[in-house]
């Protein structure tokens, strides 16, 4: 008997179709925005996680929940070296069911960060694919808001994508959602970063000066 958010990939046959749609999905992802690896974090995610870290060769980081009642030592689990990192920079895609409160994006974020720091100068979270949820059935203004993820605490936009709702066919590329998404997230974080290294340098002007300019007297000067 599997758990409610579990029952999706309850069959075996389920559980393949699902995998395969994950690693097409990540295939089509992997051509625009160039991660180096895929993270995930408690079962939901390690069991979609692993199977298509396997089959794409791309790197597992793996986040645990706890170290307690655990066999291991370190919070984040890693196997292998990233070779395709460039710059100095670990680009990484989260792999998850869905996004209930927020909760586990933020811990992958956090102990990614803290884990690769001696290895890496950043790490960048470059989109989480959520396999079971969908974005199907809301209005354009929601799913505008849908495509987007913010970190509460780094203040980060991520991009969010899903699988395709149509089982009839395999995506050969990537839906105007999925480009929303991207476009959307990359235009926010660009005024960001304008809007934290832009300094608007006001002139000091004595405010005596700036009344006589418009003509109204100062309240020393006789009328």
């Amino acid at each position: 008997m599997a758990s409610d958010y579990l029952m999706a990939l309850a069959s075996m046959k389920q559980y393949q179709k699902t995998i395969t749609q994950v690693c097409n999905k990540v295939q089509l992802l992997q051509r625009e925005l160039h991660f180096d690896a895929i993270a995930f974090r408690g079962i939901s995610g390690m069991s979609i996680g692993f199977p298509v870290a396997q089959k794409l060769s791309l790197p597992p980081i793996i986040i645990r929940k706890s170290r307690r009642n655990s066999h291991g030592y370190h919070m984040v689990e890693t196997f292998e070296e990233f070779p395709t990192a460039q710059e100095q920079v670990l680009r990484y895609l989260i792999i998850d069911d869905f996004i209930a409160s927020g909760k586990t994006t933020r811990a992958i974020l956090k102990e990614t960060s803290s884990f690769m720091k001696g290895l890496y100068e950043t790490t960048m979270c470059v989109g989480i694919l959520l396999y079971l949820d969908t974005p199907e059935g809301k209005t354009k203004e929601e799913k505008q808001k849908e495509v987007i993820y913010c970190s509460y605490k780094r203040n980060v936009v991520i991009p969010k994508f899903f699988l395709s709702p149509s089982k009839r066919f395999e995506e050969k590329k990537l839906s105007q959602l999925d480009k929303l998404a991207i476009t959307t997230c990359k235009k926010i974080t660009e005024e960001r970063i304008k809007e934290k290294f832009t300094i608007k340098r006001i002139p000091k002007t004595k405010p005596q000066k700036v009344i006589d300019l418009i003509g109204i007297p100062s309240a020393n000067e006789e009328v």
